[in-house]
């Protein structure tokens, strides 16, 4: 995870994701601690930051995101192809059988 941010004059910068006790220090535009991120599960995670200047203010700020880490390309995300044309096909052949009824297909 890659973070960036145009501040010079923060003193430490620190994070950690809300549900663990552990906090990872990084630098400005650098990467988090890799590991930690990899062993999130998916989903919605809250992400603190915290900085603190050169006169020791303490701030902090939650960041809420949503990870998504892909099976390596196994699928295609989207619609299920099968049950896409099952649903057309079945659509097609209501329509049909609607049309003979009413004699307007010939």
């Amino acid at each position: 995870m890659k973070t960036k941010s145009s501040f010079r004059e923060f003193g430490n910068l620190h994070i950690s994701f809300l549900g663990g006790n552990t906090n990872y220090t990084f630098t400005i535009n650098g990467t988090i601690n890799q590991a930690a991120w990899d062993a999130l599960p998916n989903g919605l995670i809250t992400v603190r930051f915290y900085a603190n200047d050169t006169l020791g203010n303490i701030s902090f700020v939650d960041v809420i995101i949503y990870k998504e880490v892909s099976d390596g390309g196994k699928k295609i995300p989207g619609y299920n192809l099968l049950f896409f044309i099952g649903s057309l096909l079945v659509f097609i052949a209501i329509a049909y059988i609607y049309l003979l009824k009413k004699q307007i297909l010939l």
